[in-house]
């Protein structure tokens, strides 16, 4: 989930457009994922605890927190919102692993995003938190969000970068998940 700070940059991709307005975007669209690549791949906890500085950590807290399953779309690309995108479901044994690992990533979110410039309240879900990289302030930087919160015994992240991506854009997304 690490993502690299500078890149080259590439031409964007035309929106499509519902209202047949060209510069529209959408705030958030059911396919606004839909022109970038996508790929599938189910987590364990080692694959998990990758995301942490300290692997053995955090596959520890999954142990004990019982961490059952998880599952990944990586969604690469460019178009006028989004460049990478990563949504997992991850699966606990009960609400309160969670919630478990949940604190352990508002505590760690440096871990995966680096410097965290905000943190805010989500408003979806149960302890739904919206943080926001601090960046290099490159010219290539592009702003990158991670939304987490719990669904019972699911914990569902979202890790957003892009030309267009917001606070208000990330959040819609997120409600669609």
């Amino acid at each position: 989930m690490l993502l690299s700070g500078c890149g080259g940059g590439s031409e964007a991709a035309p929106s499509e457009s519902v209202t047949g307005w060209t510069n529209y975007v959408p705030l958030a669209h059911p396919d606004s994922l839909s022109d970038l690549r996508h790929e599938d791949r189910e987590l364990d906890r080692e694959a998990l605890s990758e995301d942490a500085l300290e692997p053995a950590a955090l596959s520890d807290l999954l142990e004990k927190a019982r961490f059952e399953s998880g599952f990944e779309i990586e969604y690469t690309g460019r178009t006028k919102l989004y460049s990478h995108v990563v949504t997992r479901t991850l699966d606990f044994a009960a609400a309160s692993g969670a919630s478990t690992y949940l604190r352990w990533l508002d505590r760690n979110a440096s871990d995966i995003l680096g410097p965290v410039k905000s943190k805010q309240a989500l408003p979806v879900g149960s302890d739904g938190v919206l943080l926001l990289q601090e960046g290099c302030n490159c010219h290539s930087d592009l702003p990158t969000y991670l939304a987490a919160w719990r669904e019972g015994s699911i914990v569902r992240t979202l890790l957003a970068d892009g030309p267009g991506a917001n606070e208000r854009r990330v959040t819609a997304l997120a409600r669609e998940l």
